[in-house]
């Protein structure tokens, strides 16, 4: 990826990690930290290179000594946490299958293959924390599991809690303390390839930490006109949710995506280069908000993709205490505060507000109080906003003197 640059100091910052298309906005790039991992980078550089063609980079480091030969290796330490015992015997299609044990939290994978002889056996054995949450998924690039007598097995201190081969596409086991750790939510992408399968990806990310939750069609590409299924859990936080066409056509029709996380689904297809959209995850249940707040639902259809956001600010303070993206049709549920608030939707496009064929709709506490079909810009307040503490909405025209406030 492209170099983060210091020109006046002359010195590397940074290298690409990941992003969301190229300078989107509110989605920045996202660099690796050189200082980091500096001394791997000198030590890797400069451990071959002899003293006088040695860059700048080198300055200071000393040659060093040849390693003495390693003492016998002491007799292997009784796991007395999580003795994580894998056993994967692959198929005659070898190279259709892979497997990941991640840390469910922050998406970092502690052990994986996709590297296997016919038939061929794997063994892993991990020692891991009591107190976290771990997900084992094992994948199959064409939708049909593993053929007897492959199969997978895993243990926890000896006791299965997961085996078989008749899996599909994927199949995901959960392990640790998750309901304290994570508290994981199953959300599903439902993914139709058009006739180019293999132009499509996606990726998840964890927008709290800056990880890689989940990513499709990279290490094994979409067949044509196949439509996949995919569950995945994922731990309470804010994510994105990315697809990309590699050809910038989207997912031609009747191809199309569809996000269902629980609490809300997003929808779409024809979006040329990429698409996206932002949720969270909450152990909080929407549909049984408590008496002291306000349920708020929204929901929009879309007939043409366009690119919506809406803003939800707390009227007393001026603040943004809810915002979404929306490229599609969708709903979401959230519960907030009883308070006064106004509620805002703007069209990000470039072209003319009305040529978007699309309405939305609010609920509030399990009554429509906006709905909207190609209406002039304006924001709608809702909540106890009244002297007598009763709940309403009320379009306000009041335009210029929201917008700067948003921004």
């Amino acid at each position: 990826g492209g170099p983060l640059y210091d020109k006046e100091s002359q010195r590397l910052i940074g290298v690409v990690s990941w992003g969301i298309g190229c300078a989107s906005p509110e989605f920045p790039g996202v660099y690796a930290r050189i200082s980091e991992e500096i001394s791997w980078i000198q030590q890797s550089i400069c451990s071959d290179i002899p003293f006088n063609d040695r860059p700048e980079l080198c300055d200071g480091m000393t040659t060093m000594a040849p390693t003495a030969s390693a003492a016998p290796s002491p007799a292997p330490t009784p796991c007395t946490s999580l003795l994580t015992s894998l056993s994967v015997q692959a198929d005659a299609n070898n190279n259709q299958t892979f497997w990941e044990i991640v840390d469910l939290e922050n998406g970092k994978p502690l052990s994986s293959t996709s590297n296997f002889d016919p038939f061929g056996v794997e063994n892993v054995d991990l020692c891991l924390l009591n107190e976290k949450c771990y997900q084992f998924s094992i994948y199959d690039s064409k939708g049909d599991g593993l053929e007897f007598p492959a199969e997978f097995n895993l243990a926890i201190n000896g006791e299965s809690i997961g085996s078989g081969s008749d899996f599909g596409y994927q199949e995901m086991v959960t392990f640790g303390d998750c309901e304290n750790i994570c508290k994981p939510a199953e959300i599903t992408l439902t993914l139709q390839t058009d006739i180019f399968g293999d132009e499509t990806t996606w990726l998840l990310f964890n927008s709290d930490t800056s990880e890689i939750a989940y990513s499709g069609g990279y290490i094994y590409t979409y067949q044509d006109s196949t439509e996949y299924v995919l569950p995945m859990n994922i731990c309470e936080g804010n994510y994105i949710f990315a697809i990309y066409d590699a050809f910038n056509d989207g997912i031609e029709s009747p191809g199309y995506y569809l996000l269902d996380t629980g609490s809300s689904t997003f929808t779409g297809g024809n979006f040329e280069t990429y698409d996206f959209l932002s949720f969270s995850i909450s152990s909080q249940d929407s549909s049984n908000c408590a008496p002291d707040e306000i349920k708020l639902e929204f929901e929009i259809t879309m007939a043409t993709p366009g690119l919506v956001t809406w803003f939800i600010l707390d009227e007393e303070s001026g603040l943004v205490v809810d915002r979404d993206f929306v490229t599609g049709s969708g709903e979401s549920s959230q519960c907030y505060p009883r308070k006064c608030y106004s509620f805002f939707a703007m069209d990000l496009q470039e072209d003319d507000y009305y040529d978007n064929s699309y309405s939305y709709s609010v609920t509030i506490d399990n009554q429509i109080v906006i709905d909207s079909s190609n209406e002039a810009e304006g924001y709608y307040k809702f909540g106890p906003c009244d002297t007598d503490g009763t709940t309403s909405a009320v379009l306000a025209r009041n335009i210029p003197l929201l917008v700067p406030m948003v921004i």
